[in-house]
């Protein structure tokens, strides 16, 4: 037999869940993202960008990334303040997003 409280719990459960939905739909709107598809062998990002600076209204310099079995090594070189941090970091965005189904700019 259900009780009050096992009512507030479910709806609770499904509010969140809805609330969960919708921020993921407006932040892949606010950032004009697709979905992205990781494989154990494969990474391709296509003009990937950091969100975070893209929410700031800042200029971004998108990349492309490939890695594969044949391309296995990303070498990064350049200098200070060059964007290297912000590179490795907008790959893993990319991957720990598309892990929780979330969209992302590639």
């Amino acid at each position: 037999m259900f009780t009050l409280y096992d009512d507030f719990v479910i709806a609770q459960e499904i509010l969140s869940t809805c609330d969960l939905l919708y921020a993921k739909a407006h932040l892949a709107q606010l950032l004009k993202a697709n979905p992205c598809d990781f494989s154990e062998n494969e990474i391709h990002l296509y003009a990937v960008k950091h969100p975070g600076l893209i929410l700031q209204n800042e200029e971004v310099v998108a990349n492309t990334i490939e890695l594969n079995t044949e391309n296995r090594i990303l070498l990064l070189t350049g200098p200070n303040a060059g964007g290297k941090t912000i590179l490795l970091k907008s790959i893993g965005l990319a991957a720990l997003m598309a892990k929780h189904r979330s969209f992302y700019l590639c």
